[in-house]
């Protein structure tokens, strides 16, 4: 018996009546000469009666000093665009460099004081990282250009002994020794 049950964290979120699909904040990455094109788009759920064109979206990508690199507003009609991060650092296993792009859904009524704006409805914040992948089938797996082995293990979600509820000391423990493995 692994003590299984509710074993990972439980939110409840209260929304307004417009707001961000859950999960539906999405990025794509493409490098491009001196840095990367992000492709960002989001869905949301709109109250009945109300059209896209009385909201806005505002996306704002800070790098790991939270300084803003990229931004853009656009109208709630089509929330996909384009966002270009300059000399962008690359995500590595070495070096996992994380960005966070932070999108707000707006009022098109609002206006921004003192770099915040007045009414956001909802908020997202994702973290992502840029990088290159490749696939050969002569040469294996490619990380930003540089060839990287992969290894991997059958490993179930519970802890063993210490049931399915989530300890920090054991997850932490099972993934220095599949390091040290080379996984």
């Amino acid at each position: 018996y692994t003590g299984a049950g509710l074993y990972r964290p439980v939110w409840l979120i209260e929304k307004e009546a417009a707001y961000f699909a859950a999960d539906g904040i999405y990025i794509h990455t493409e490098k491009i000469d001196g840095g990367y094109r992000t492709e960002v788009s989001a869905e949301i759920v709109l109250p009945e009666g109300a059209t896209a064109s009385d909201y806005l979206v505002s996306y704002q990508v800070f790098d790991k000093e939270k300084n803003v690199v990229a931004e853009a507003v656009i109208s709630a009609e089509n929330t996909t665009t384009d966002l270009v991060v300059e000399h962008a650092k690359e995500w590595s296993l070495c070096q996992p460099y994380l960005y966070e792009l932070q999108a707000e859904l707006l009022l098109v009524r609002s206006r921004k004081k003192e770099d915040k704006w007045e009414e956001v409805l909802d908020s997202e914040t994702v973290s992502y990282g840029y990088r290159t992948l490749e696939f050969t089938c002569d040469k294996g797996f490619f990380l930003n250009g540089e060839h990287v082995k992969l290894n991997g293990v059958c490993l179930h979600h519970d802890l063993g002994c210490l049931g399915s509820a989530m300890n920090k000391n054991a997850l932490r423990r099972q993934w220095e020794i599949m390091q040290d493995m080379g996984a």
